[in-house]
C-alpha cells in the first residue's frame, strides 16, 4: 500500500470515529493496571461489595437510632429487642429495662450471627422519665449538674421539678408570661407551651407539620413554688425530649435521645 495513502486513510478513519462518538477501550495488555472493580464476600461483615470499590476500602458502621419498648423475643436461642431490632450489648441491662420505654443510639450490628433479624450494637440506652419517680439526690445534664434555687418536690406521688432550671441547664431558654400564666420553651429541636394549672402542654417539634395542635397530657399540672412553675418527671420526655440514662446512685441523669 501506498505510504501517502495509509496515512490518509488513517487520518480519514479517525475522523470518523470522532463523529461516531467515543469508541470503546481495547482490552488491558497484562502489563496496563487500574483500580480494580470487586464483588466479594467481606469477610468480616458478610456484606457483599460491588461496583468501583477499592478491595481495601471499609464503610463507616450505619448510626442507628430507635424509640419504643424493651422486649425479650423467646426466639433462636432468646434475645432483647426494640422496635424490631435485637440488641448487642449488655443483657443485664436489657433485662432490668425490659417492658420500659428507652431511646437507643448505636451502629448497626452486621457480624455474622444466628439471628435470623436486623441487630443494633448499643452504645447508649436512655429510659422515658417517669412522673411516679422517688426523689432524685442529683438532676444532671450533658453540661453537668442542674442548680436549683426552688428544690424538687414529690407532690401527691408525683415528681415535680422546677423548669426553668433544667431547661437552661440543657441549653434551653424560656420566657414566662404573666398575663397567661403560661411559659415558653425553647428547646434545640423543638417549642413547648406549659400553663399553670393545666394538665396538657403544647409541644412542636422543628420540621415537623401538625395538622391539629399537639396537645400532650402529663401526671401532674404545672404549679408555682417560690416563685418558681414546677412540671411533672414525664414531661422531661415527652414534651422536652429529655431521657433518663441509667444510674446505680439514686441520680436522675437526663440526656437528649437524639
Amino acid at each position: 500500500m501506498n505510504k501517502r495513502f495509509a496515512v490518509t486513510l488513517a487520518a480519514l478513519l479517525a475522523a470518523l470515529s470522532l463523529a461516531a462518538g467515543p469508541v470503546m477501550a481495547a482490552p488491558r495488555g497484562p502489563n496496563q493496571t487500574e483500580t480494580p472493580v470487586v464483588s466479594r464476600e467481606d469477610a468480616a461483615t458478610g456484606l457483599q461489595l460491588s461496583g468501583g470499590v477499592n478491595a481495601g476500602s471499609v464503610s463507616a458502621p450505619e448510626k442507628l437510632s430507635l424509640f419504643g419498648t424493651v422486649e425479650f423475643q423467646d426466639l433462636e436461642g432468646g434475645f432483647y429487642a426494640v422496635d424490631g431490632f435485637a440488641l448487642v450489648g449488655d443483657t443485664k441491662l436489657f433485662a432490668a429495662l425490659t417492658g420500659k420505654q428507652v431511646a437507643v443510639r448505636g451502629t448497626r450490628d452486621t457480624a455474622p450471627s444466628i439471628l435470623m433479624v436486623e441487630r443494633i450494637r448499643v452504645e447508649s440506652i436512655s429510659m422515658e422519665v417517669s412522673g411516679a419517680r422517688a426523689l432524685p439526690k442529683l438532676v444532671t445534664v450533658p453540661g453537668g449538674p442542674v442548680m436549683f434555687d426552688q428544690q424538687p418536690e414529690v407532690i401527691d406521688g408525683v415528681l415535680m421539678l422546677p423548669l426553668r432550671a433544667v431547661v437552661q441547664a440543657a441549653g434551653g431558654r424560656v420566657a414566662w408570661d404573666p398575663v397567661e400564666w403560661a411559659v415558653t420553651v425553647e428547646m434545640p429541636d423543638r417549642m413547648a407551651y406549659f400553663w399553670v394549672g393545666q394538665e396538657k402542654a403544647e409541644m412542636n417539634e422543628n420540621n415537623v407539620r401538625y395538622f391539629a395542635r399537639n396537645l400532650i397530657a402529663m401526671a401532674k399540672a404545672p404549679a408555682i413554688r417560690n416563685g418558681r412553675v414546677m412540671i411533672s418527671a414525664d414531661a422531661l420526655t415527652r414534651i422536652l425530649g429529655l431521657y433518663e440514662a441509667p444510674s446505680t446512685d439514686g441520680s436522675l441523669n437526663l440526656v437528649f435521645a437524639r
